[in-house]
């Protein structure tokens, strides 16, 4: 219990005082810093891979248009194998771009599950219908083509704007980590001033009330009694050593 009452408790307590702040001070700081970790983390495992899939997607599908063009106008049939060639390339870069979707929002895999079953709706009957066309050349097949035309037009699209929409996000998430990290580091700097700020106050609180106050009046009692004047007797409650030599 006398260490308690002492003068170098006192002195320990203030420093403990500013030690916690800056520990608060300091978790904060880490647990902003594992956000921004995880985030990226995040950003790197899934935003990175699902944008550059799905740009690799857009220019798979525009080469097999244009390869089941070629085989209609040149009449060329090994054309149309090459077609079924990329689509089993862009069914598994859409089986891939899932798995990573399944990490990240279920809505978002739920749209790709959509966008793929469009697109094996189209690609399915393609190298049948592109062949049937080679070799009949009948108007039936020449209306199958027209009708395959029209879907590939608007699934291209939605090709191409899930392609655009990958790299929006992926733009968007990188804008949001450096606002993130500015901000994060504004605020970690206000509260490291806040703490500086609030632990001197607290420090020379305690150590003006538990020892500058009690040394100053026994510094004015001996200066009294060294001029010969009778000094007041002394009253400092303190256990310590300051309340030992008043």
């Amino acid at each position: 219990m006398a260490f308690f009452r002492s003068i170098r408790f006192k002195v320990w307590l203030c420093v403990g005082v500013a030690f916690i702040g800056f520990l608060l001070a300091t978790m904060m700081n880490y647990r902003a810093g594992l956000e921004l970790s995880r985030n990226l983390t995040h950003l790197k495992g899934v935003g990175f891979p699902m944008a550059l899939k799905s740009n690799e997607v857009v220019g798979l599908f525009r080469e097999q248009v244009k390869l089941f063009e070629d085989a209609f106008l040149l009449g060329d049939e090994g054309y149309v194998a090459e077609g079924v060639e990329a689509s089993q390339e862009i069914n598994g870069l859409l089986d891939e771009m899932m798995a990573l979707a399944s990490k990240s929002s279920s809505k978002e895999k739920a749209d790709l599950d959509a966008l793929a079953n469009r697109y094996r709706s189209f690609t399915d009957p393609a190298a049948t219908v592109y062949r049937d066309a080679l070799t009949t050349n009948d108007l039936s097949s020449m209306q199958d083509v027209q009708a395959l035309a029209q879907h590939r037009q608007g699934l291209e699209q939605a090709i191409i704007d899930l392609g655009s929409a990958q790299v929006i996000r992926v733009e968007s998430l990188l804008e949001n980590e450096k606002s993130a990290a500015s901000s994060n580091t504004r605020i970690m700097l206000i509260i490291f001033a806040a703490v500086l700020v609030l632990s001197s106050l607290i420090i020379h609180g305690v150590s003006d009330r538990m020892l500058l106050k009690p040394l100053e009046k026994i510094r004015a009692t001996v200066e009294a009694l060294s001029l010969g004047r009778n000094a007041e007797r002394l009253t400092i409650s303190s256990q310590d050593e300051i309340g030992e030599l008043a």
